[in-house]
């Protein structure tokens, strides 16, 4: 099949098979990597599962353990953001995961290695390989946590075999992975495996059944993805109208709570501005009865005041009166007296008592008495 002729090592399928499944060529994979012709490996898993409950589980492409009892976790990648350095960290974490057991002491944490095969070059930088160790950045030195993770860039060559002279194995291990013909391979160890996969037709039916089987994967990992999307989708959603209704209640509390606030604020203030109306209308009432009294106090006093000039007036007029008959009895005494002399001096005169009656208009008994009397 046309496809399989395409596959490289750097494809996870075929690495899977050629490799991962492969203790022999993990051997010479991992030799080749820590540039140790004398590595030794005791145990190989491929795709091996590190699960967590609480966080997020991984699949490990390779899995090892050589005879000095260090791990390794080799992963290939053809994407730059299935090889980002927090990809690397959290692999670093799980692998630790994978090793330690209960009870066991730190101090007994082997030393491990996270090794990512690149298409590309991740960092840019033009190197075949780049090993990332902690650092202690005041000191410059290494923190010796044993924890190493290396990027492997099959960039480096081109997938072209050109002469073996001035190759290193690490190259021409890099060469290897970008290779679709078995037959431009270096090693021949892996050349054959992959001959085998490709060319064989018991291989071939292998490979064929293994795409088969990671497409039934694929579609039911899809399949359980999509479910799991929508039950968090459907929680989501619950939790959504649950967070809404609760918010509503809230709202509709706190307006509930605020207009009630509104309506005692409103009714207080109208209770106040009530007693203040009638505060003031009691003062109004109050300050009306004392202008009343006041006006009723005046017009008594005035009514007083006019009494008393009405009664002066009228003493005034009395004493008028009496005056003008004292006045007019004055007159009329005077009037008399001179009268009186005027008859007294025509008796001396020798005036009868007629003549004199007659002409000053005494009566003439009073003539008579008054000579009587001055004679």
């Amino acid at each position: 099949m046309e496809k399989f002729h395409q596959l490289r090592l750097l494809d996870d399928v075929l690495f899977a098979v050629c490799i991962a499944s492969n203790k022999g060529n993990t051997e010479l994979l991992l030799r080749v990597l820590m540039n140790r012709d004398d590595l030794l490996v005791i145990r190989s898993y491929a795709q091996y599962p590190v699960r967590s409950i609480a966080s997020h589980s991984v699949t490990f492409d390779v899995y090892a353990r050589d005879s000095e009892g260090k791990h390794y976790n080799v992963e290939v990648q053809r994407s730059n953001s299935g090889a980002i350095p927090k990809r690397a960290r959290y692999h670093s974490s799980m692998l630790d995961r994978a090793i330690m057991q209960k009870n066991t002491d730190y101090a007994a944490l082997p030393e491990s290695y996270v090794i990512f095969i690149t298409e590309n070059d991740l960092f840019e930088a033009g190197l075949p390989v780049y090993h990332v160790e902690r650092v202690i950045m005041e000191t410059n030195k290494n923190f010796n946590d044993q924890a190493h993770i290396v990027y492997v860039n099959t960039k480096y060559v081109n997938g072209v075999r050109q002469d073996d002279k001035g190759l290193s194995p690490l190259e021409k291990l890099m060469h290897d992975f970008r290779c679709t013909d078995p037959d431009d391979m270096y090693y021949e160890q892996l050349a054959n495996t992959v001959r085998y996969y490709k060319e064989n037709s018991e291989g071939v039916q292998k490979l064929s059944s293994i795409f088969d089987e990671i497409r039934e994967e694929v579609a039911e990992e899809y399949a359980e993805k999509q479910k799991k999307y929508e039950q968090e989708y459907a929680e989501k959603q619950k939790r959504y109208e649950q967070a809404f209704a609760e918010k509503e209640k809230k709202y509709e509390q706190a307006f509930a709570e605020k207009e009630k606030r509104y309506e005692q604020a409103f009714a207080e203030k109208e209770k106040k501005y009530e007693q203040a109306f009638a505060e003031k209308e009691k003062k109004y009432a109050e300050e009306r009865a004392a202008s009343e009294r006041k006006l009723a106090e005046e017009r008594a006093a005035s009514e007083r005041k006019l009494a008393e000039a009405q009664a002066k007036l009228v003493e005034s007029e009395l004493n008028l009166e009496r005056s003008q008959a004292m006045l007019a009895k004055a007159q009329a005494d005077t009037e008399s007296r001179a009268i009186i002399l005027s008859a007294i001096r025509m008796m001396k005169d020798g005036v009868k008592a007629e003549k004199i009656s007659e002409y000053i208009g005494m009566p003439l008994e009073q003539v008579q008495e008054l000579a009587a009397l001055i004679a």
